[in-house]
């Protein structure tokens, strides 16, 4: 189990391990796999998290399926069937002016039974409370897309992050390499002058001996290589070239699908959107359909109100209940992809360096080294995983101070002492030296600039923080707020869907008296009355 860094903040959430444990059916969670050149080990993946999706989307296609045959059987199934409820009546005429207790419309011209009444206020009851659980559902599903509208963009800020550094590093050892091969031969034409200089001095020169510093000086600018011919250079170049593509790749895929401005998050919002205005329709036809009371069967005419329920707004919300249902299930799918990142990188730290294996990089590669060592830590902070560029940072400290002390033979530029010592020759070796010092301060600008850029301090909290805190932590929980209100907005759109006949006048149909049942029904109400 992988712990907290001075970087980041790593914790391993309980639904995260929670949605990790998600059957796939015998297939793997391995989600390296995702990036093998094996299309079996591609599919076995991709298979499990379609299997996962459908733990979700075909519960809502067995529903929309029943829905479908209840409609199409019609008056066989009653009001499951989205028509009015359609309940017998009795006359009022046979029960000499209404003395029973029971239900009776407006007009005094008939009685519908107790029970019947309760089913249509009970299927009125339902409607309204899924209405209400759908409208706020979907108000914090809008919340959770925001959320994770936010989490994608803080990730895209790290992988700008990590562009601003790998990604110009190519271009930084290009220059480099170029002017690597400049200061060479400028330290070889200075190399030779300093073979020939000051070979027998007489005496120390600011307390050093000329001769000494010269030998040193010599040796340690011999010891910077031409790194323009070097192999292990050219391997390192072409790795990074490998990342900034990698890096760019991401960029572009990010930069299209992130902020407010991305097609998926304008439809979504803009679904959601006219799943609530449809909800609120149906909620005030539903209200209208109960203050209106019954009506008679056949009486029925069709008016602009009725035409917009049935052929716009009915069909509206079934196409966006059914994009809610899709979104839902993808979110399951999406938070098993993040589970399976999350809960076994931080348990073995090895996910992403599998992920690396996969795309071809072998585990002594550079990419696959600079990973490992930025995400679970550098041996020192201010040096890079690297240890051709740990090495060459060596060296050329180590030609920086032999510079120095060699100048210092010459303080301010009186070479008076120097040439007393040397028989002569300070000033022109000085000059050199100043040539050679002002090549060296810019070929180690740029490669101050590629190891800065690569190095553990610049890199590890970036990445980290990318991984553990706002892909396993920020986007983790804001995939869970778009789930939990997606399912709940699904599952009370789909029980609004199913008692649709709710926004509908209840039509009634009348039939002969029945005193006995009448009695009886009397008696049960006078028993809950009084009893």
């Amino acid at each position: 189990m992988l712990e907290s860094t001075d970087y980041a903040e790593i914790k391993l959430l309980g639904f995260v391990e929670a949605f990790y444990g998600l059957p796939r059916f015998g297939h793997t969670k391995d989600v390296s796999y995702f990036y093998s050149d094996d299309k079996t080990l591609r599919n076995d993946y991709a298979l499990g998290l379609l299997l996962v999706f459908t733990i979700l989307m075909g519960t809502a296609i067995l529903w929309f399926l029943i829905l479908l045959i209840m409609r199409l059987l019609g008056n066989r199934v009653g009001c499951g069937s989205g028509d009015a409820a359609t309940i017998p009546a009795e006359s009022m005429a046979v029960s000499k002016g209404g003395s029973y207790s029971v239900h009776t419309d407006e007009t005094g011209e008939f009685i519908v039974m107790q029970a019947d009444q309760n089913r249509v206020n009970r299927t009125r009851i339902i409607y309204f409370i899924s209405g209400l659980y759908t409208i706020v559902a979907t108000g914090v599903l809008i919340f959770g897309f925001f959320k994770i509208s936010g989490a994608l963009s803080e990730f895209e800020g790290h992988i700008l992050s990590v562009d601003a550094n790998v990604g110009n590093a190519p271009e930084t050892m290009t220059s480099l390499l170029e002017e690597a091969s400049n200061f060479v031969a400028t330290r070889d034409a200075y190399v030779s002058s300093l073979s020939t200089f000051c070979l027998a001095p007489t005496g120390n020169v600011n307390g050093q001996d000329p001769s000494a510093v010269k030998a040193e000086l010599s040796a340690s600018l011999t010891d910077i290589g031409d790194i323009s011919v070097d192999g292990d250079w050219s391997t390192l170049k072409t790795d990074l070239q490998d990342m900034q593509g990698m890096i760019q790749q991401a960029v572009s895929f990010l930069d299209k699908n992130t902020g407010m401005t991305a097609l998926w998050f304008i439809l979504v919002l803009s679904a959601l959107s006219c799943m609530v205005i449809a909800v609120l329709y149906l909620l005030a036809q539903a209200w209208k359909s109960g203050k209106e009371g019954y009506q008679f069967v056949g009486e029925f005419r069709p008016t602009c109100g009725s035409r917009i329920l049935h052929f716009f707004v009915t069909p509206i919300f079934g196409i966006v209940l059914a994009a809610v249902w899709f979104t839902t299930s993808t979110m399951l799918a999406a938070h098993a992809i993040n589970s399976d990142v999350c809960y076994d990188e931080i348990t073995t730290g090895d996910t992403i360096l599998r992920m690396m294996v996969e795309r071809g990089y072998a585990n002594n590669s550079d990419p696959y080294i600079l990973v490992d060592e930025y995400l679970h830590g550098c041996a020192t902070a201010t040096a890079t995983p690297n240890t051709v560029l740990n090495s060459f940072s060596g060296v050329i400290g180590e030609a920086d101070i032999t510079i120095a002390s060699f100048k210092a033979l010459a303080p301010n530029g009186d070479t008076t002492d120097l040439n007393a010592a040397c028989g002569g020759g300070g000033d022109a070796i000085m000059t050199q030296t100043a040539t050679v010092s002002d090549e060296l301060s810019s070929f180690e600008a740029y490669f101050d600039t590629l190891y800065g850029s690569v190095s553990c301090e610049t890199m590890a909290p970036i990445m980290q923080q990318a991984v553990y805190e706002t892909s396993c932590n920020n986007l983790s929980v804001s995939i869970l707020w778009t789930f939990v209100p997606g399912l709940i907005a699904a599952v009370f759109g789909t029980i609004m869907m199913s008692l649709r006949s709710a926004t509908q006048r209840p039509q009634i149909y009348i039939v002969a008296p029945n005193p006995a049942s009448r009695d009886s029904d009397l008696e049960n109400m006078s028993s809950n009355s009084f009893g």
